[in-house]
């Protein structure tokens, strides 16, 4: 090789070797922005040299031990520039992290910090939770901390009875909601969700419980010996097979069916009771229930004699001594397949007597009886009542003997 040509050689690589020890020494800064990042986002870092990059421009190596970090492995500060921008990616994981990054040229190395939140989700609750299939409940779920504005929970079931969404929006906050909805179920099952956001997760047991008797009612009050109609509710919506609910009355006067059935998708069934005759009020209790499942409800029914609907004296005044026809109208006629109504019968003055009760045939609307009377010394007003389920009553006057009714009676004795 050729003097000069050797010389040219040295010359060159002491140009270069004096360029790279001048761009070594001018990195200035390194600076990563935005220094606190959601797992899986990215930040920009930027390097900054003390003057402008010589030559072709500088090289710099960049460096993270950790592999959930992502940086280029060069970056090039073009020739005449003093700064470069690139992008640092993340990724998910179980929990907030925090990194270091490297940049170096030469003999100069810098450093910059880099922290990593990654919000895992710590609890799904559901309300109520046993729920009865075919109602709806509300899931919360709880993150770690605060997301990003554009994240979302991911939901799944694995039961067809528990309905989810497929994805949750979290809209920036640590706490998201749902509405949960459910479908009847013919026995209590038990399913599962699970709320995953990244890579954590966290799963809920859901039991859904078939519809047991919600309440039970009559239409009341009952005249004696007339039906009435019953109802029954779930707690939710029979499902397919239907739900069958015992009946029982806790008196012989009230009777019911042993069952009734509910049809699928619904949530009531109707039955019919029927009533025997009374004399006085009554109270009979209807329980209602479906065997194995749930509480046993009931309901009090209150069966009442057949009304009165007036009473009538005839004649309303009379004399001491004499009597009155009285006649007492139900409000309807009594059962023609019962016993007959006892109406009870009260007089409020002592100078009036009535007999202690009428009696009004099956099947007969009315009763008659007689009102008799005490002589008396002066003008008395008196009330005569008749009294089933309700009272009423009628006016009587009774006036002392005239002159004239005395020698009536007498000349009727004579003769």
């Amino acid at each position: 090789m050729k003097t000069p040509t050797l010389v040219r050689l040295c010359m060159l690589l002491l140009t270069l070797t004096l360029a790279a020890v001048s761009n070594a020494q001018s990195l200035a800064s390194f600076k990563v922005t935005p220094t606190l990042v959601f797992g899986g986002q990215s930040s920009n870092a930027t390097i900054k040299l003390a003057k402008p990059a010589a030559g072709s421009g500088l090289v710099v190596q960049v460096s993270c031990a950790h592999s959930y970090v992502h940086v280029p492995a060069t970056v090039l500060v073009p020739a005449g520039q003093s700064s470069v921008t690139f992008a640092v990616g993340t990724d998910v994981s179980l929990s907030n992290k925090s990194s270091t990054i490297t940049c170096s040229a030469g003999s100069v190395a810098l450093k910059a910090s880099l922290l990593m939140l990654n919000p895992s989700v710590n609890q799904i609750q559901l309300f109520p939770n046993p729920i009865v299939g075919s109602k709806a409940g509300n899931v919360n779920i709880e993150l770690s901390e605060a997301t990003p504005a554009d994240a979302v929970v991911h939901l799944t079931s694995n039961q067809k009875f528990l309905q989810v969404p497929s994805t949750l929006a979290t809209h920036g906050s640590n706490f998201c909601s749902f509405e949960l909805f459910t479908k009847a179920v013919a026995k209590t099952s038990v399913g599962t969700i699970t709320a995953t956001y990244g890579d954590s997760s966290c799963q809920l047991q859901v039991t859904v419980e078939s519809p047991s008797a919600d309440s039970v009612l009559c239409q009341w009050p009952v005249i004696g010996g007339f039906g009435t109609n019953g109802f029954v509710d779930l707690t939710g919506y029979a499902p397919a097979g239907d739900v069958v609910v015992q009946l029982r009355s806790n008196q012989p006067f009230l009777q019911v069916p042993a069952t009734v059935t509910v049809p699928q998708n619904s949530i009531q069934g109707t039955f019919k009771a029927t009533t025997s005759p009374v004399d006085t009020p009554q109270i009979a209790t209807i329980s209602a229930f479906v065997e194995g499942v749930g509480q046993t409800v009931t309901f009090d029914v209150h069966i009442v004699p057949v009304g009165i609907q007036s009473i009538t004296l005839s004649p309303s005044t009379i004399s001491g001594g004499e009597a009155s026809k009285a006649t007492v109208t139900l409000s309807m006629r009594a059962p023609a397949n019962g016993p007959g109504v006892t109406v009870f019968l009260a007089s409020d003055q002592s100078c009036v007597q009535v007999p202690p009760s009428a009696f009004v045939k099956p099947g007969n609307l009315t009763a008659t009886f007689e009102v008799h009377s005490t002589q008396v010394s002066q003008k008395v007003l008196a009330h005569v009542s008749a009294t089933t389920a309700t009272t009423v009553s009628a006016p009587l006057t009774v006036e002392p003997l005239s002159l004239l009714v005395v020698l009536r009676q007498a000349m009727s004795s004579l003769f």
